[in-house]
């Protein structure tokens, strides 16, 4: 199979630009993917514009080879390499930071198409669950579906995004920089992790000044307290 997947580009022109709610009904686990990820090495979808894709960022790659895969991103600093399923759903995410880009107020907005990914990633799991990054988005802008998955909505803006904070506060001290690796576990039979593993080390000009080892149900309720 080639790198280069033909789709129905009006449903993808609807997809991409936000008919979310005429459409999430209806997609199942298999349209998904092909919808999200049907961009070549090379570029090009057949009768869409390439300018759509530019947000996707680098290391995205066409699916359907039917094994696992891993995709490399770097963004300024910071490096991860994200380990997915066959479908393009992530395993494991791991890698540096050293730059944060900030949330919202700082003016890194998600685009419409990740927006629309993460909505129906959400989907995929149970009705209390958002589709919530692996890696956040704060270090790694606009990585797609390699980066989503179905999270509880109060772990994912409850204590994974204190997690994400700690790192965030970590990194204003000069010289700081993070190993991180987040691994999904306990998938259950809609493909949805009950397990969130985090192994994290925070290195000061090269010296280890703080490891993060802890793991994380994807259920609500308080699980991880502020470090920084």
């Amino acid at each position: 199979m080639t790198d280069n997947i033909l789709i129905d580009t009006a449903n993808f022109a609807s997809f991409a630009f936000g008919a979310v709610d005429d459409i999430a009904l209806t997609l199942d686990r298999e349209r998904i993917v092909p919808y999200a990820y049907s961009v070549s090495g090379t570029g090009g979808i057949l009768g869409t514009s390439r300018n759509i894709f530019s947000e996707f960022g680098a290391g995205l790659r066409a699916l359907g080879r039917g094994k696992i895969d891993d995709i490399v991103s770097i963004q300024g600093g910071n490096r991860a390499r994200w380990i997915v399923n066959n479908e393009g759903q992530p395993i494991s995410v791991s890698g540096r930071i050293t730059e944060d880009f900030g949330g919202q107020a700082a003016g890194n907005v998600r685009s419409l198409l990740e927006d629309s990914q993460s909505l129906l990633t959400g989907k995929l799991g149970f009705p209390s669950d958002q589709g919530g990054h692996l890696a956040a988005h704060r270090f790694f802008k606009d990585q797609g579906l390699k980066n989503l998955f179905p999270q509880n909505s109060n772990f994912n803006q409850g204590s994974f995004k204190v997690l994400e904070n700690d790192y965030a506060r970590a990194l204003k001290v000069p010289g700081t920089e993070i190993s991180f690796s987040h691994k999904l576990d306990s998938f259950d039979d809609i493909n949805r992790p009950n397990l969130l593993r985090v192994d994290t080390k925070i290195y000061r000009n090269g010296e280890l000044f703080d490891r993060i080892r802890f793991d994380f149900t994807n259920s609500a309720g308080k699980q991880y307290t502020r470090r920084y």
